[in-house]
């Protein structure tokens, strides 16, 4: 009993590390937002970009599916990163 307790304790902190690294890569992400917001307005592109979107959804949905994930977990959180990196756009557009 006390190795299956070490052995789940051990997975738990490489998940906690997994989740960590998750969040540094969406921090990076978001880091590049500003600039994205900021092209658009200069370049008279609206925030959102539907065929960007879904090229975005479509590519990663095939990463999903070729990963053995389920695409639709995968499309659920991209929409809500997706979602979020317009929010982070808007506040760097001048009015």
């Amino acid at each position: 009993m006390t190795n299956n307790y070490m052995d789940l304790n051990l997975i738990r902190k490489k998940l906690n590390k997994i989740d960590s690294e998750i969040i540094d890569l969406l921090v990076e992400r978001q880091s590049y937002m500003p600039a994205v917001g900021k092209y658009k307005q200069k370049n008279g592109l609206a925030i959102t970009q539907i065929k960007r979107e879904k090229e975005i959804l479509k590519s990663l949905t095939k990463v999903a599916k070729k990963n053995k994930i389920n695409p639709a977990l995968v499309q659920k959180i991209f929409k809500l990163i997706i979602k979020d990196a317009k929010v982070i756009q808007r506040k760097y557009i001048k009015k």
